[in-house]
Protein backbone atom coordinates (compact mmCIF):
# COMPACT_ATOMS: atom_id res chain seq x y z
CA UNK A 1 0.00 0.00 0.00
CA UNK A 2 1.76 3.17 1.24
CA UNK A 3 5.13 3.84 -0.38
CA UNK A 4 8.42 5.46 0.55
CA UNK A 5 9.03 7.67 -2.44
CA UNK A 6 10.55 11.01 -3.39
CA UNK A 7 8.04 13.75 -4.18
CA UNK A 8 8.90 15.63 -7.35
CA UNK A 9 7.23 18.57 -9.09
CA UNK A 10 4.12 17.71 -11.02
CA UNK A 11 4.44 17.29 -14.74
CA UNK A 12 0.94 17.60 -16.14
CA UNK A 13 0.25 15.96 -19.47
CA UNK A 14 -2.94 15.12 -21.35
CA UNK A 15 -4.36 11.73 -20.35
CA UNK A 16 -3.09 9.36 -23.01
CA UNK A 17 -0.68 6.62 -23.86
CA UNK A 18 2.73 8.21 -24.42
CA UNK A 19 5.32 6.88 -26.82
CA UNK A 20 8.71 7.21 -25.17
CA UNK A 21 11.83 5.23 -24.44
CA UNK A 22 13.94 4.93 -21.36
CA UNK A 23 16.31 2.57 -19.67
CA UNK A 24 15.63 0.72 -16.44
CA UNK A 25 18.04 -0.71 -13.92
CA UNK A 26 17.76 -3.92 -11.93
CA UNK A 27 15.33 -5.58 -14.35
CA UNK A 28 15.83 -9.04 -15.81
CA UNK A 29 14.24 -8.86 -19.24
CA UNK A 30 13.20 -12.17 -20.37
CA UNK A 31 7.20 -12.68 -21.35
CA UNK A 32 4.44 -17.01 -21.89
CA UNK A 33 0.76 -17.02 -23.38
CA UNK A 34 -1.98 -18.41 -21.14
CA UNK A 35 -5.50 -17.51 -20.07
CA UNK A 36 -8.03 -16.01 -22.48
CA UNK A 37 -6.92 -13.58 -25.15
CA UNK A 38 -10.38 -11.93 -25.07
CA UNK A 39 -11.34 -9.35 -22.47
CA UNK A 40 -14.54 -10.20 -20.60
CA UNK A 41 -16.00 -6.70 -20.76
CA UNK A 42 -18.98 -5.39 -18.79
CA UNK A 43 -22.02 -4.72 -20.95
CA UNK A 44 -21.91 -1.13 -22.22
CA UNK A 45 -24.91 1.13 -21.70
CA UNK A 46 -27.31 1.58 -24.60
CA UNK A 47 -25.87 3.69 -27.39
CA UNK A 48 -22.23 3.05 -26.42
CA UNK A 49 -19.44 0.58 -27.11
CA UNK A 50 -16.03 -0.11 -25.58
CA UNK A 51 -12.84 1.09 -27.25
CA UNK A 52 -9.39 -0.04 -26.10
CA UNK A 53 -7.13 2.78 -24.90
CA UNK A 54 -4.19 0.85 -23.45
CA UNK A 55 -2.78 -2.63 -23.70
CA UNK A 56 0.40 -4.52 -23.02
CA UNK A 57 0.22 -8.09 -24.38
CA UNK A 58 3.78 -8.91 -23.24
CA UNK A 59 4.67 -10.26 -26.67
CA UNK A 60 8.13 -8.72 -26.70
CA UNK A 61 10.78 -7.51 -24.30
CA UNK A 62 9.58 -5.85 -21.10
CA UNK A 63 8.76 -2.29 -22.15
CA UNK A 64 10.33 0.22 -19.80
CA UNK A 65 8.94 3.10 -21.85
CA UNK A 66 5.52 1.98 -20.55
CA UNK A 67 6.37 0.48 -17.15
CA UNK A 68 8.26 2.21 -14.37
CA UNK A 69 10.15 -0.28 -12.18
CA UNK A 70 10.73 0.08 -8.45
CA UNK A 71 12.93 -2.57 -6.81
CA UNK A 72 13.49 -1.18 -3.32
CA UNK A 73 15.38 -3.01 -0.61
CA UNK A 74 16.07 -0.33 1.97
CA UNK A 75 19.16 1.10 0.35
CA UNK A 76 20.89 -2.14 -0.70
CA UNK A 77 23.19 -2.06 -3.71
CA UNK A 78 21.77 -5.19 -5.42
CA UNK A 79 17.97 -5.58 -5.28
CA UNK A 80 16.66 -9.13 -5.29
CA UNK A 81 13.59 -9.04 -7.59
CA UNK A 82 12.91 -9.63 -11.28
CA UNK A 83 10.37 -8.68 -13.96
CA UNK A 84 10.76 -11.09 -16.87
CA UNK A 85 8.87 -11.37 -20.16
CA UNK A 86 9.00 -14.72 -21.97
CA UNK A 87 6.64 -16.35 -24.49
CA UNK A 88 3.89 -13.78 -23.97
CA UNK A 89 3.83 -13.77 -20.14
CA UNK A 90 5.22 -11.26 -17.68
CA UNK A 91 6.59 -13.03 -14.60
CA UNK A 92 7.30 -11.02 -11.45
CA UNK A 93 9.33 -12.40 -8.57
CA UNK A 94 10.42 -11.34 -5.12
CA UNK A 95 12.81 -13.13 -2.81
CA UNK A 96 12.78 -12.78 0.95
CA UNK A 97 16.40 -13.80 1.17
CA UNK A 98 18.73 -10.90 1.91
CA UNK A 99 18.37 -8.38 0.46
CA UNK A 100 14.61 -8.91 0.32
CA UNK A 101 13.24 -6.53 -2.26
CA UNK A 102 9.92 -4.87 -3.01
CA UNK A 103 8.81 -5.25 -6.64
CA UNK A 104 6.55 -2.58 -8.14
CA UNK A 105 5.77 -1.84 -11.77
CA UNK A 106 3.39 0.90 -12.87
CA UNK A 107 2.49 3.23 -15.74
CA UNK A 108 3.39 6.29 -13.68
CA UNK A 109 6.74 7.16 -15.24
CA UNK A 110 8.22 7.53 -18.68
CA UNK A 111 11.57 8.89 -19.81
CA UNK A 112 10.18 12.42 -19.44
CA UNK A 113 10.38 12.08 -15.66
CA UNK A 114 8.27 11.01 -12.74
CA UNK A 115 4.63 11.93 -13.19
CA UNK A 116 5.02 11.94 -16.98
CA UNK A 117 2.56 9.10 -17.32
CA UNK A 118 2.89 6.38 -19.90
CA UNK A 119 -0.82 5.81 -19.25
CA UNK A 120 -3.45 7.44 -17.04
CA UNK A 121 -7.19 7.69 -17.68
CA UNK A 122 -10.37 9.01 -16.10
CA UNK A 123 -13.33 6.59 -16.21
CA UNK A 124 -13.47 3.32 -18.10
CA UNK A 125 -12.60 -0.32 -17.51
CA UNK A 126 -9.16 -1.32 -16.26
CA UNK A 127 -8.31 -5.04 -16.26
CA UNK A 128 -5.47 -7.44 -15.42
CA UNK A 129 -5.30 -11.03 -16.71
CA UNK A 130 -3.24 -12.50 -13.88
CA UNK A 131 -2.17 -15.72 -12.21
CA UNK A 132 -1.74 -14.74 -8.56
CA UNK A 133 1.13 -15.91 -6.31
CA UNK A 134 0.59 -19.38 -4.85
CA UNK A 135 1.98 -18.17 -1.52
CA UNK A 136 3.36 -14.92 -0.23
CA UNK A 137 4.43 -13.97 3.27
CA UNK A 138 4.28 -10.39 2.05
CA UNK A 139 1.59 -8.19 0.56
CA UNK A 140 0.54 -7.93 -3.08
CA UNK A 141 -1.95 -5.44 -4.59
CA UNK A 142 -3.49 -5.08 -8.05
CA UNK A 143 -4.05 -1.40 -7.65
CA UNK A 144 -4.16 2.07 -9.14
CA UNK A 145 -3.26 5.50 -7.88
CA UNK A 146 -4.73 8.90 -8.58
CA UNK A 147 -2.67 10.44 -11.33
CA UNK A 148 -1.01 13.14 -9.23
CA UNK A 149 -0.69 11.28 -5.91
CA UNK A 150 3.12 11.31 -5.99
CA UNK A 151 3.62 14.65 -7.73
CA UNK A 152 2.09 17.12 -5.33
CA UNK A 153 -1.54 16.03 -5.51
CA UNK A 154 -3.69 14.56 -2.76
CA UNK A 155 -3.48 10.84 -2.00
CA UNK A 156 -5.71 8.27 -3.68
CA UNK A 157 -5.20 4.50 -3.90
CA UNK A 158 -7.62 1.91 -5.30
CA UNK A 159 -7.15 -1.89 -5.39
CA UNK A 160 -9.29 -4.42 -7.24
CA UNK A 161 -7.58 -7.19 -5.26
CA UNK A 162 -5.06 -7.46 -2.42
CA UNK A 163 -3.85 -10.05 0.08
CA UNK A 164 -1.16 -10.69 2.66
CA UNK A 165 0.31 -13.80 4.31
CA UNK A 166 -1.78 -16.44 2.50
CA UNK A 167 -1.44 -19.56 0.32
CA UNK A 168 -3.84 -21.20 -2.18
CA UNK A 169 -6.60 -18.70 -1.47
CA UNK A 170 -10.02 -18.21 -3.03
CA UNK A 171 -10.78 -14.76 -1.54
CA UNK A 172 -9.15 -11.36 -2.07
CA UNK A 173 -9.86 -7.87 -0.74
CA UNK A 174 -10.57 -4.69 -2.74
CA UNK A 175 -10.30 -1.24 -1.13
CA UNK A 176 -9.85 2.52 -1.54
CA UNK A 177 -7.45 4.62 0.55
CA UNK A 178 -8.65 8.21 0.49
CA UNK A 179 -6.89 11.58 0.69
CA UNK A 180 -6.87 11.39 4.50
CA UNK A 181 -5.21 7.94 4.34
CA UNK A 182 -8.39 6.30 5.64
CA UNK A 183 -8.97 2.82 4.20
CA UNK A 184 -12.39 1.86 2.86
CA UNK A 185 -12.70 -1.92 2.49
CA UNK A 186 -15.16 -3.11 -0.14
CA UNK A 187 -16.88 -6.49 -0.08
CA UNK A 188 -14.47 -9.42 -0.03
CA UNK A 189 -14.31 -11.15 -3.41
CA UNK A 190 -15.02 -14.85 -2.85
CA UNK A 191 -14.22 -16.72 -6.05
CA UNK A 192 -15.07 -20.22 -4.84
CA UNK A 193 -11.94 -21.59 -6.56
CA UNK A 194 -8.21 -21.42 -5.86
CA UNK A 195 -7.23 -18.18 -7.59
CA UNK A 196 -3.57 -19.21 -7.75
CA UNK A 197 -4.05 -22.15 -10.14
CA UNK A 198 -5.11 -20.35 -13.32
CA UNK A 199 -5.26 -16.95 -14.98
CA UNK A 200 -8.21 -14.74 -14.00
CA UNK A 201 -9.37 -11.30 -15.13
CA UNK A 202 -9.62 -8.70 -12.36
CA UNK A 203 -11.26 -5.47 -13.51
CA UNK A 204 -12.29 -2.05 -12.21
CA UNK A 205 -15.33 -0.43 -13.84
CA UNK A 206 -15.19 3.30 -13.11
CA UNK A 207 -18.21 5.30 -14.26
CA UNK A 208 -19.30 8.93 -14.21
CA UNK A 209 -22.55 8.57 -12.28
CA UNK A 210 -22.87 12.24 -11.30
CA UNK A 211 -21.19 11.79 -7.92
CA UNK A 212 -18.19 13.93 -7.02
CA UNK A 213 -15.50 11.50 -8.23
CA UNK A 214 -17.46 8.75 -9.94
CA UNK A 215 -18.19 5.23 -8.73
CA UNK A 216 -16.42 1.89 -9.10
CA UNK A 217 -17.51 -1.74 -9.29
CA UNK A 218 -14.98 -4.60 -9.10
CA UNK A 219 -15.17 -7.47 -11.59
CA UNK A 220 -13.81 -11.02 -11.67
CA UNK A 221 -13.78 -12.83 -15.02
CA UNK A 222 -16.36 -10.43 -16.46
CA UNK A 223 -18.81 -10.64 -13.54
CA UNK A 224 -19.49 -7.83 -11.06
CA UNK A 225 -18.38 -9.04 -7.61
CA UNK A 226 -18.94 -5.90 -5.50
CA UNK A 227 -21.65 -3.30 -5.26
CA UNK A 228 -21.07 0.21 -6.59
CA UNK A 229 -18.87 2.41 -4.38
CA UNK A 230 -18.45 6.16 -4.77
CA UNK A 231 -14.80 7.17 -4.77
CA UNK A 232 -13.87 9.39 -1.84
CA UNK A 233 -10.53 10.89 -2.87
CA UNK A 234 -10.39 13.78 -5.37
CA UNK A 235 -7.01 12.41 -6.38
CA UNK A 236 -8.72 10.36 -9.09
CA UNK A 237 -10.25 13.37 -10.82
CA UNK A 238 -7.23 13.63 -13.12
CA UNK A 239 -7.30 9.92 -13.92
CA UNK A 240 -5.68 6.80 -12.51
CA UNK A 241 -2.82 4.60 -13.63
CA UNK A 242 -1.95 0.89 -13.36
CA UNK A 243 0.20 -0.22 -10.44
CA UNK A 244 1.28 -3.70 -9.30
CA UNK A 245 2.76 -3.88 -5.81
CA UNK A 246 4.45 -6.91 -4.25
CA UNK A 247 6.52 -6.67 -1.09
CA UNK A 248 8.26 -9.34 0.98
CA UNK A 249 7.95 -9.30 4.75
CA UNK A 250 11.01 -10.87 6.24
CA UNK A 251 11.07 -10.52 10.02
CA UNK A 252 13.29 -7.75 11.33
CA UNK A 253 14.16 -6.00 8.09
CA UNK A 254 13.46 -2.44 7.01
CA UNK A 255 10.22 -3.50 5.27
CA UNK A 256 8.87 -5.23 8.39
CA UNK A 257 7.07 -8.57 8.41
CA UNK A 258 6.33 -11.90 10.00
CA UNK A 259 8.78 -14.33 8.42
CA UNK A 260 10.38 -15.77 5.30
CA UNK A 261 8.32 -17.04 2.37
CA UNK A 262 9.97 -20.31 1.41
CA UNK A 263 7.62 -20.88 -1.54
CA UNK A 264 9.49 -18.78 -4.08
CA UNK A 265 6.17 -17.79 -5.64
CA UNK A 266 5.73 -15.85 -8.85
CA UNK A 267 2.98 -13.54 -10.09
CA UNK A 268 2.24 -13.77 -13.83
CA UNK A 269 0.37 -11.52 -16.27
CA UNK A 270 -0.85 -12.54 -19.73
CA UNK A 271 -1.97 -9.01 -20.53
CA UNK A 272 -3.08 -5.69 -18.97
CA UNK A 273 -5.66 -3.48 -20.77
CA UNK A 274 -7.85 -0.40 -20.43
CA UNK A 275 -11.02 0.69 -22.22
CA UNK A 276 -13.30 3.72 -22.51
CA UNK A 277 -16.90 4.08 -23.61
CA UNK A 278 -17.57 5.72 -26.97
CA UNK A 279 -20.94 6.57 -28.57
CA UNK A 280 -22.16 4.27 -31.35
Amino acid sequence: MTRIIAFLPAILLATSAVAASTTSTNVDITVTHAGSSNTALPSPPAGFHWTQTFGDEFNSAFNTSVWDVDHWCGGCSTPNATDVVSNGILTMTIQTSVPDTRNIIDTWTTSGGRGNHAFAQRYGYFVYDVKLPTCSSGEWDLESFGRDTWTGGVYGELAVASLKNACNYSSVSPYEIDNNRAIHWYETINAGVDLTQAFHQFGILWTDDGSAHGSVVMYLDGQAVTSSHQLVSPSFDNGLYFDIYWSPEQAGNVLGGQGVDAQGSTMQFDWIRAYQLAPN
